[in-house]
């Protein structure tokens, strides 16, 4: 699977934060997109991320585990959006081997659930819209405040 020149532009130009508590995971995650083009930084764990979102507004999607010790991949994604306007959107990709973990309507929007296990292309192609979204609601909100 090749991305098209656009969608290398898109996905180089925001990066994606991965959070996983399995460093084995985290790692084959990161490796894949990685070899795909994305700029991806990794945290451990969910606060470890909300750090890493506070003091950096090019991460432009996160993708997380839903099952963490402390804090699940929806509060994590509330919390995070919570700290973002939309001139600094975040999207939220939530990785799960269960069904129906996060209700529709939940205050996790824009939200989407990847299904474990899950092939490259279908990560990789998830990623890419997330980052494209975030791309754009990031043009609006800049348009917006201008």
């Amino acid at each position: 699977m090749q991305q098209t020149a656009k969608e290398q532009t898109v996905t180089a130009t925001l990066k994606v934060l991965l959070v996983d508590d399995e460093a084995a995971i985290r790692g084959a995650i990161s490796f894949g997109l990685k070899s795909f083009g994305f700029e991806v930084v990794a945290a451990a764990d969910p606060r470890e991320a909300l750090a890493m979102l506070r003091e950096d507004h090019a991460i432009g999607a996160l993708l997380t585990d839903f099952r963490m010790p402390g804090m699940n991949g929806q509060e994590l994604a509330l919390g995070a959006q919570a700290d973002r306007c939309e001139a600094t959107a975040l999207e939220v990709v939530i990785m799960s081997g269960h069904v129906s973990l996060v209700p529709a309507g939940s205050g996790t929007e824009p939200l989407v659930m990847l299904r474990k296990p899950f092939t490259i292309e279908s990560l990789v192609e998830a990623m890419t819209e997330s980052l494209r979204k975030a791309t754009r609601r990031r043009a609006q909100g800049a348009s917006d405040a201008g």
